[in-house]
């Protein structure tokens, strides 16, 4: 009869209506997948680059890199290196397999994996006493991310100004509004309480077109 066709019909559209809305909060639509330079520009990390005068394009031989997109003065700040502050108990937890990990851990990596980000730990900037700005997720980090390594190389003389490294990095930490010292930081609480921030200069002037680059250090090829 028309009366039980119609109640079958409701019921089969409410049943899918409520499945499909426990789906969507579970499970937000996964983005499209990160293949070229077209697909990273939605990201926040490449609006963030070209609203500071930088462009992010592919290179030779070095994947994506940073490029001027006007002329930059020596000693002209270029950018901070932007990302999630964690602890060293959270890298050994979810990059470093060496800690067992929490439900905060296990609710980081659903997100990540759901948000089509990488978890490479390739992005990880020591700050020291324990703590750790991971630039990895394009959704939070900025085009920092994006400066590849150059060598500092320092001449007989001590002058490095010939070197293909043009930038250099200024390191400090915020606590409750004060700036202060890594250094005099005497312990780390497992979700840091420390704001550290990591800033880059141009270290000579640096023409339109240049990529930017700089010495990612000893710790960075040692623990890669």
């Amino acid at each position: 009869p028309p009366v039980n066709t119609l109640s079958f019909v409701i019921l089969v559209a409410f049943t899918y209506f409520q499945s499909s809305k426990a789906l969507t909060n579970d499970h937000p639509p996964r983005r499209t997948q990160q293949t070229d330079v077209g697909v990273h520009k939605n990201r926040h990390s490449f609006r963030d680059a070209h609203s500071n005068g930088i462009v992010i394009r592919k290179t030779k031989t070095m994947g994506l890199g940073a490029f001027a997109s006007q002329h930059i003065s020596a000693g002209d700040q270029i950018g901070e290196y932007k990302g999630e502050i964690i602890s060293l108990h959270q890298v050994q937890a979810r990059y470093w397999k060496t800690r067992k990990c929490r439900k905060a851990d296990r609710r980081w990596k659903k997100s990540r994996t759901q948000r089509q980000q990488t978890m490479s730990g390739d992005y990880l900037f020591d700050m020291g006493d324990d703590i750790y700005i991971d630039a990895e997720d394009m959704d939070v980090s900025g085009w920092c991310r994006f400066m590849n390594h150059a060598s500092e190389i320092v001449d007989k003389e001590g002058d490095s100004n010939n070197s293909q490294c043009n930038v250099e990095t200024v390191c400090s930490s915020l606590v409750r509004g004060k700036n202060i010292s890594m250094r005099n930081k005497e312990d780390t609480p497992n979700q840091p309480d420390i704001m550290p921030k990591l800033w880059f200069l141009a270290r000579r002037d640096i023409a339109r077109g240049e990529q930017l680059l700089y010495d990612y250090g000893d710790s960075y090829w040692s623990s890669n």
